[in-house]
């Protein structure tokens, strides 16, 4: 008999607020922390701001604690994004994240309609993370902070550009 299995998405201000109580239900499987969505109610310019703001890493702390499965975002295909999927890739390693979602940069369905290239588009870019993630493997705590330290330049450079109207 399969047992179903229970994951909470975190994707309000109010789930982030209450976050202690919601990780004292009994039966939670896995949490996923959506960023795009977050960053939004949060009114932040760049969902990555999550990740570089040190939110993510707050909320991945308290799930760690609790022995929950998690994960946060999505992600593009290695060597793509505006911040580089690699960058947060690593960052999935450091927090301890033990799932990620592909993002609807990974590929776009409107480009393709054969569904053998999709699946082999798709094929090949998890083949492209699972290589990455050997190297992520081997990376000491030191090389971690140096890529989260990147990762925050990169997003502060971003956010900068974004013109101010828009903010």
């Amino acid at each position: 008999m399969c047992k179903a299995r229970t994951c909470l998405l975190l994707e309000t201000t109010q789930a982030l607020a209450r976050i202690d109580e919601i990780l004292d239900v009994d039966g939670i499987d896995e949490i996923h922390i959506g960023l795009n969505d977050l960053h939004l109610v949060m009114g932040l310019d760049f969902m990555f701001e999550l990740l570089s703001g040190g939110i993510v890493e707050y909320i991945c702390n308290k799930i760690w604690a609790r022995g929950i499965e998690y994960g946060f975002g999505g992600i593009a295909k290695p060597g793509q994004g505006i911040l580089p999927a690699e960058k947060i890739l690593t960052e999935h390693y450091r927090l301890g994240s033990q799932m990620l979602i592909l993002s609807r940069s990974f590929i776009n369905l409107k480009e393709f309609n054969d569904p053998a290239e999709i699946q082999k588009i798709i094929n090949d870019g998890v083949s492209e993370i699972r290589d990455f993630e050997e190297k992520i493997l081997k990376y000491d705590n030191e090389k971690l902070e140096i890529n989260r330290q990147n990762l925050v330049n990169i997003v502060n450079n971003i956010c900068n550009k974004i013109p101010l109207k828009s903010r």
